[in-house]
């Protein structure tokens, strides 16, 4: 059930360990899975099953070198699918390294083929794990609920009536799925959402997530809302401790040292936030669905002529980023390979990229919070815009510790950034608290 509850002692306890990129998260995790095998070989700890879940196949391979103790499998599609291949090598007990893409395909076969063995699981970076849903229509609801193949349980969850139709084959094949899955929710009546099922994370003997900002984050108010009890971890000196123990005072004063952030007001301009407008939200993706070619052009231009008049380099250091929809129209002479999507996370592909333009006032999706903060967790928008911005600046060529340049237009996320940047004592204690 996708209700916030009192923490469920049935459910695990899963960690969290929140540090920043350059820590060593992947070096603890590699090491951490490979002394495991170690100690379980000689017997000095029972057997361990282990799944790694990261981004990226090239991560996918890295895990595979690394990992020489874990003997890792992954998905391949040899005459079938990579769920199916996947189920396979559940089946055999093995060691697996595989794709959030591919983990989001879980159905209840792999369910039952994760209890048969003492699984950890170790997730790197945090997935996407509640989205609104436009796979299923109000027309096709209705359709479904008029004829008795689909019900909406008191928590919203949208339950396929077997009863009614038990060897259904058809149209609604992908529909029934999910809701055998318990993936979709009904919210107030006219809304559909795709929830990575809560219950599955209890299904493992234990759970590690490891990322960057966790509080304040999608995933966070998922597990909250979800029940279930997360121990707070970082990295001191390559070593696991205590999440309150962190000061990143330090640290974020040299990635400060590196950004040359863009202060031309000309440039800027697009991305004041005006005084006594109802609507301030510039850059936003409503925003950007409200605007005009000739003002998209407007826009293109600006990046135009930051990439190619304000900043020195070849186009293969650029980097920029926009909402996807207007990605054609922003997209450049001198920049246009450079995009790097705004949820991007853990891929090194773009750490060669000096120039980065970040074109966007992000919010979460207004439906996503609702739906949220109707199971009594409260999100914070800055909290959510912060640890999406810091990871996509991480892409770059900063996370090697070499300079960039930053146009960063919107008053607000630049706001966010330098107070990131720039934290007073008071901001270092609270972030240490929580």
């Amino acid at each position: 059930m996708f209700n916030f509850t009192e923490y469920n002692d049935n459910y695990p306890l899963i960690n969290v360990v929140d540090a920043m990129m350059g820590q060593g998260k992947s070096t603890w995790m590699i090491k951490s899975i490979n002394q495991s095998c170690i100690n379980s070989l000689f017997g000095e700890s029972a057997p361990l099953k282990i799944i790694v879940v990261t981004p990226y196949l090239d991560e996918v391979d890295r895990f595979k070198e690394a990992c020489s103790e874990a003997n890792f499998k992954s998905p391949v599609t040899y005459g079938q699918s990579k769920t199916d291949n996947f189920h396979e090598l559940l089946e055999a007990g093995e060691n697996i390294v595989t794709t959030h893409s591919l983990w989001r395909g879980l159905n209840r076969t792999t369910y039952e083929l994760v209890s048969k063995h003492k699984y950890v699981l170790y997730i790197d970076e945090m997935m996407e794990c509640v989205e609104h849903c436009k796979e299923i229509s109000n027309s096709d609801f209705e359709i479904l609920s008029t004829n008795s193949l689909i019900s909406t349980a008191d928590d919203g969850r949208i339950l396929w009536n077997h009863d009614n139709e038990p060897n259904y084959r058809g149209k609604f094949d992908h529909i029934k799925s999910l809701c055998e899955n318990g993936n979709l929710y009904r919210y107030k009546g006219r809304m559909n959402f795709w929830i990575f099922p809560t219950d599955f994370l209890a299904l493992f003997d234990d759970v590690w997530i490891f990322t960057y900002l966790w509080s304040g984050s999608l995933m966070d108010a998922y597990t909250k809302a979800a029940g279930y009890k997360i121990y707070h971890h970082t990295l001191i000196d390559f070593e696991l401790a205590p999440h309150p123990l962190i000061d990143e005072g330090p640290m974020r004063a040299i990635i400060k040292s590196l950004i040359t952030i863009v202060d031309d007001p000309k440039l800027n301009a697009i991305g004041k936030i005006p005084k006594f407008e109802k609507n301030p939200y510039s850059l936003s993706s409503s925003w950007y669905g409200k605007q005009s070619i000739d003002s998209l052009k407007g826009i293109h231009n600006l990046i135009y002529n930051y990439f190619n008049n304000r900043v020195a380099g070849p186009a293969g250091v650029s980097m920029w980023t926009c909402y996807a929809a207007q990605r054609p129209s922003l997209k450049g002479s001198g920049y246009a390979k450079g995009f790097v999507s705004c949820n991007a996370r853990a891929t090194n592909e773009h750490r060669h990229r000096t120039n980065l333009a970040y074109m966007i006032d992000l919010y979460m999706v207004p439906v996503v919070k609702m739906f949220i903060e109707s199971r009594g967790v409260k999100v914070d928008q800055d909290q959510y815009a912060l640890s999406a911005l810091v990871q996509w600046i991480f892409r770059s060529a900063i996370r090697d510790g070499k300079p960039i340049n930053l146009f960063i237009p919107s008053e607000r996320m630049r706001g966010l950034l330098l107070d990131w940047l720039n934290p007073k004592p008071m901001d270092l204690r609270t972030y240490k608290a929580a």
